[in-house]
């Protein structure tokens, strides 16, 4: 497996391209998922699909976070500190 030297930040920015021309352009396509990022395919404007570099898929299916896993990792106690000013009394009407 080649592995791609870019890091995400450097990569450009991912092109978008109707489904007949990335047909007719896969190799293209490809290539540029594997050098510029991930390359959307629309058709007729709507909804389409994507496609990736092998290394980006294997990244983004192993990195299965959860909210779970944000909460695991927080300490026990969060400092926190009472804002003791008093409550000024507000008209909402």
């Amino acid at each position: 497996m080649t592995v791609n030297p870019k890091k995400p930040q450097q990569q450009a920015q991912a092109e978008t391209w109707q489904f007949q021309e990335a047909k007719a352009k896969l190799s293209e396509v490809f290539d540029r998922a594997n050098d510029e990022g991930p390359q959307f395919i629309t058709r007729r404007g709507g909804k389409g699909g994507v496609v990736l570099s092998q290394e980006e898929y294997i990244r983004l299916k192993q990195s299965k976070t959860t909210l779970a896993d944000v909460f695991g990792k927080a300490p026990s106690e969060l400092p926190y500190m009472r804002d003791n000013r008093p409550v000024i009394p507000t008209d909402l009407e």
